[in-house]
This record gives C-alpha cells, sequence and structure tokens, in this order.
C-alpha cells in the first residue's frame, strides 16, 4: 500500500527505502510496483541451516 501511495501521489524517486529481509528475499512486496521500488536497499541476514 505504501508503495502504490508513492506512485499516486507522483513521489517515486523521492523516497529512499530501507526494506526487511522480506523484500530482499520475495518478489510479491514489490510486484507491479518495480519502478516505486527501484534503488531500495535490503537486507538479508546470512544464516547457516542446523542439520
Amino acid at each position: 500500500k505504501l508503495l502504490q501511495a508513492t506512485v499516486r501521489a507522483n513521489r517515486t524517486g523521492h523516497f529512499m527505502w530501507v526494506g526487511s529481509d522480506s523484500w530482499g528475499a520475495k518478489v510479491h512486496p514489490v510486484r507491479d510496483q518495480e519502478f516505486a521500488a527501484e534503488s531500495a536497499i535490503t537486507i538479508l541476514p546470512f544464516r547457516n541451516s542446523l542439520q
């Protein structure tokens, strides 16, 4: 909803987005709003699998 509001207000490129691991690992948070999320910084922590 936030990215949609940015597009509606014609403010794409105005904000610097910093996203959680959800943005970095999944497509659906920004689907159909890629232009608004362009240049976003996402953080995906390194993790080891336990066996």
